[in-house]
């Protein structure tokens, strides 16, 4: 099965995260896009650069707070094995970077990007899914019991 959630609709930090304003603005827009061409009313969101980012000169706990009001939940990652550093990444990379950090999570949700530029992540795929199933790992759906990695605590 699969989730969808929300990320961003402009993913522009310097504009998402200029205020509550506009980060409430930008959630609207990509919340209204996924509800009118999906009917889906997702409540799962992932912060562009993540909750710890180090682009947002706002608290990022205000825009926690403006979700949680919402009644949507965030989530982070707790395993990324480095795939969007901008450059070509070797798919051996992305599999041993998942299968040798995913025994020290109960729960784990992984980071990865899937942009015509990942290619070696798309192609890695196949030997993490094998590698994580010889491990015993259960896939889950993202829903609203999924525990919550969260990078910030406030």
């Amino acid at each position: 099965g699969h989730a969808l959630g929300m990320h961003s609709y402009s993913h522009k930090y310097s504009e998402i995260y200029s205020s509550r304003e506009a980060f409430e603005t930008d959630l609207d827009k990509i919340h209204s896009l996924i509800y009118n061409e999906t009917g889906i009313d997702t409540m799962l969101y992932r912060f562009p650069g993540g909750s710890a980012n180090t682009v947002s000169r706002q608290p990022m706990s205000q825009f926690a707070d403006i979700l949680h009001s919402h009644g949507y939940e965030y989530y982070d990652w707790n395993i990324y094995p480095g795939d969007n550093t901008g450059r070509a990444y070797p798919k051996e990379a992305i599999v041993s970077g998942i299968l040798g950090n995913i025994s020290e999570y109960r729960a784990a949700i992984i980071l990865l990007h899937d942009s015509d530029t990942h290619g070696s992540t798309v192609e890695a795929l196949p030997e993490v899914i094998e590698g994580l199933l010889a491990q015993n790992v259960q896939f889950c759906v993202m829903d609203a019991n999924t525990p919550a990695v969260q990078q910030i605590s406030y």
